[in-house]
């Protein structure tokens, strides 16, 4: 619920109501005092702030808090003014009785650190006048308040003379942003920072307050840069480059009347609306997206008789969002297609998609089937092969895929069947049949992909890199190129060639700047480098942002808790992997994967009864790789409960299958030497390095 509250008056509105709450202060209690005011009363306070609040007793809490400092400060520094100790007594005492538990000296502190005083002289009669007359409290805040002038005073240099293009990047102005650390008390850490990497520190952990990838990197680059100004005495030189508004005002010029006119070029026209969208909705600007999507809308479908152009815009638009893991948006994209012509087959069969990935399959199938009566019959029985496969039904699913039509030279159902068969782990037949496929000349990328995702499982990884680099190499479908692009830059990952993956993801990157799924992998890439923070500074929100929570976009929060392990922060990182295992749509062997994560993160904490309930069972895993990563846990298990057989028996296993893993073999020797803060740390990467 809404609050509004004025800390001036004390007056707080809950959601608008007419009666208006009171907040009474007191040493003993808050009371609740409504009572019918006319408006005008309202009027007098000038200090409205809006508030997202549970119950109108946090109202209070928080009108009483606001009010409280609000008080205290204005008392200050009306002591301040003036030297005359006539007025000291008691405006110390109204001060430390105002006070009392509802906020700290640190509280006040930091609402006093706004800017340096022109008379620090006063502080030092004033502090040295309230202690000698017994009032500690407020003696002690403005001692304080006194060394940190020569500080804020040098701070504040430094901040004026940064340029304002630095903080476009973050979405609010120099002057928010500075009000923001000295209300949240930020900039009183900052003040007493030891170091550089104290300050980059506070900026990074700041960053996690942003939605979106650009805004969190922006922030944090801002922290970079004043560490270096404070303690190396580098000053800013600002790099001159295109702004993310410039490309947005560039691409919605035609939008709004402004700039050069086209009139011959509506195709070009519609791509650059799609392209600010787009934009919008990748720096998590829902308001002006939504806003040019109903521009969009409205232009395309101005006649009324043809608005194909419109349900292909949105379709589009919609497929963007996915690549994105917004799909929320995605999923406003395609019902307002599917309002502005419900008989479109395409849109209800790229909707069953999205609510495929949603996990609501029993959804996905009813749309399927009636796109499948306005002419998609061949499409919507594929779909329904892939729900089925995505449900886990893999058997299932190759029966539906031999139900259509011709499936025997249908590539398209041949490589679902050759898929699947991958899936349940029956390597051998699905290498044959992906044979089938090539021989009768209708092999493909994905064929290929197939065979090299078989290779990686049986630990043949040098043939599966081989693979990936012929598919890239030789593919011109831009979509597929990114796809296998990343997946390539995961194996030479896991392989640990990780200098040799950066430049590959960050050219998809570079064409395919909303590839959500390229993101986290070079922010795992970043981790395995010894560079967390700024992997997790360019993580997406995906999940925290909207209530949604798609097919694939567990790969987000399950790197992120690995990189938040690699810090030592294991709170964050057990709620960021077991909040995912609970709350995401997950294959059998990602579930597998994501349990592992959550293990190691008890783990670590040496919560071993917990974890042992997350490791996975093996029978359900056909990856050697993630195998042997569950052994290794639960030999690390083993030696915490000093379960000495099961650890000899597991040994042996690992010893057996040593070859294949000598990275993970260094996490068995960390242990045996007694070393778990290192096996952890190895057990980590080995799982960054599967995330792909």
């Amino acid at each position: 619920m809404k609050a509004s509250i004025s800390p001036s008056s004390g007056y707080c509105i809950v959601d608008g109501k007419d009666p208006i709450s009171n907040v009474v202060l007191s040493t003993e209690r808050t009371t609740l005092i409504e009572t019918r005011y006319e408006r005008h009363t309202l009027t007098l306070a000038h200090d409205w702030q809006v508030f997202e609040v549970e119950n109108e007793k946090s109202a209070l809490e928080l009108t009483r808090e606001l009010t409280t400092i609000l008080k205290c400060i204005s008392l200050i520094r009306l002591r301040l003014l003036t030297t005359d100790s006539n007025y000291g007594g008691w405006i110390y005492s109204e001060i430390e009785t105002t006070m009392g538990t509802y906020v700290t000296s640190d509280t006040i502190l930091n609402r006093l650190l706004i800017a340096p005083l022109s008379k620090p002289e006063n502080l030092k009669f004033c502090a040295g006048e309230a202690l000698s007359s017994g009032y500690e409290a407020i003696g002690s805040i403005l001692n304080r308040l006194y060394d940190f002038q020569p500080l804020i005073s040098r701070f504040s240099n430094i901040w004026l003379k940064l340029p304002d293009i630095l903080f476009v990047g973050t979405g609010n102005s120099k002057q928010y942003q500075w009000l923001s650390l000295s209300k949240s008390g930020n900039l009183l850490k900052i003040l007493e920072a030891a170091n550089k990497k104290d300050i980059k520190n506070i900026f990074g952990q700041l960053a996690f307050q942003y939605q979106m990838p650009s805004e969190r990197a922006a922030f944090a680059k801002l922290g970079r840069i004043i560490a270096d100004s404070i303690f190396e005495g580098v000053a800013y030189k600002p790099v001159l480059k295109e702004t993310f508004e410039d490309d947005l005002q560039r691409s919605t010029a035609n939008l709004h009347g402004k700039g050069p006119k086209d009139p011959g070029s509506e195709l070009k026209r519609a791509l650059s609306e799609i392209d600010a969208i787009s934009m919008a909705v990748s720096k998590g600007d829902d308001y002006h997206a939504e806003r040019y999507l109903n521009d969009l809308i409205e232009r395309q479908t101005i006649s009324g008789s043809d608005t194909k152009h419109a349900v292909k815009s949105l379709c589009n638009i919609a497929r963007q969002c996915a690549d994105m893991f917004r799909a929320d948006f995605e999923c406003l994209c395609l019902k307002k297609a599917y309002e502005i012509d419900p008989t479109d087959s395409w849109t209800m069969i790229q909707y069953g998609d999205h609510l495929k990935r949603m996990g609501k399959y029993d959804e996905a199938e009813q749309i399927v089937e009636a796109a499948m009566g306005y002419g998609e019959e061949e499409i919507g029985e594929r779909l329904i092969a892939d729900i089925l496969s995505q449900r886990g039904e893999y058997s299932r699913a190759i029966e539906k895929y031999k139900s259509i039509h011709d499936w025997r030279v249908d590539h398209v159902a041949m490589t679902g069947i050759a898929d699947n068969l991958r899936y349940l782990g029956r390597f051998q037949e699905a290498l044959k049949e992906y044979k089938r496929i090539i021989d009768l000349g209708l092999g493909s990328e994905r064929v290929s992909a197939g065979i090299a995702e078989i290779a990686k499982r049986e630990g043949r990884l040098d043939e599966a890199v081989s693979l990936y680099k012929s598919i890239i190499t030789t593919d011109s479908n831009d979509r597929s190129w990114w796809v296998y692009s990343v997946a390539y830059a995961g194996l030479l990952k896991q392989i640990g060639e990780y200098e040799s993956a950066i430049p590959i993801i960050e050219d998809v990157i570079a064409k395919v700047p909303f590839s959500m799924p390229a993101r986290v992998l070079q922010a795992s890439l970043w981790g395995l480098l010894d560079k967390e923070i700024t992997g997790l500074e360019g993580l997406p929100q995906s999940g925290s942002s909207y209530k949604y929570n798609a097919y694939g976009e567990w790969i987000n929060e399950y790197t992120r808790g690995l990189l938040l392990l690699r810090t030592t922060r294991y709170k964050d990182a057990q709620e960021s992997l077991i909040q995912n295992l609970e709350n995401s749509v997950l294959g059998m062997e990602q579930e597998s994967i994501l349990r592992l994560a959550a293990a190691l993160s008890l783990i670590a904490e040496r919560k071993v009864h917990l974890a042992k309930q997350y490791i996975p069972d093996v029978t359900t895993i056909y990856n050697p790789y993630v195998e042997y990563i569950v052994n290794v846990l639960r030999y690390h298990v083993s030696i915490l409960e000093s379960d000495s057989k099961k650890t000899e028996e597991l040994y042996q296993y690992l010893v057996i299958n040593k070859s294949n893993n000598l990275f993970l073999w260094g996490a068995i020797e960390s242990l045996r030497s007694g070393n778990s803060d290192k096996a952890i740390r190895i057990e980590v990467d080995a799982m960054l390095r599967l995330a792909a």
